[in-house]
């Protein structure tokens, strides 16, 4: 599976919303995936991920929703990599790239790496879904 490094943020916080149906169900069945599997590899990965292929503002692998979206989105992704000290394309197993955003990630940090995100209120709101943390933890 391949996941942004925005996305690790997004994806223990999921609220099952979205910018439409198809790219809801899509983010909703990677979590589902993730949390029956947590053991699965995921390479975080600045470029196009599973959760942006069904999103409606994607053509050719490159976000077309606003002018600069992109270049925002990339600063967001180097703000993740940077704070998780992890590199562009590598891999881990789910549980422990997504802990690892959860510990050293928290709410300031969010709203700061977040800013200009749609959903942000969404994540502030719900905060952790303490019910996907325990399944990914679960032994």
């Amino acid at each position: 599976m391949k996941i942004r490094p925005h996305h690790l943020l997004c994806i223990p916080r999921y609220y099952r919303g979205g910018y439409n149906n198809k790219y809801a169900k899509n983010f909703k069945r990677i979590c589902i995936g993730i949390r029956k599997n947590p053991d699965q590899k995921i390479k975080v990965t600045k470029k196009c991920d599973d959760i942006c292929i069904k999103c409606p503002h994607q053509l050719n692998y490159i976000c077309k929703k606003r002018k600069d979206i992109n270049r925002l989105i990339l600063i967001q992704d180097n703000h993740v990599l940077k704070a998780l000290k992890i590199k562009n394309d590598s891999t881990h197993k789910a549980k422990d790239i997504l802990n690892l955003s959860i510990n050293k990630i928290k709410k300031k940090e969010l709203k700061n790496i977040c800013k200009g995100c749609e959903f942000l209120q969404f994540c502030i709101k719900y905060n952790l879904n303490k019910s996907f943390i325990k399944d990914i933890n679960k032994t």
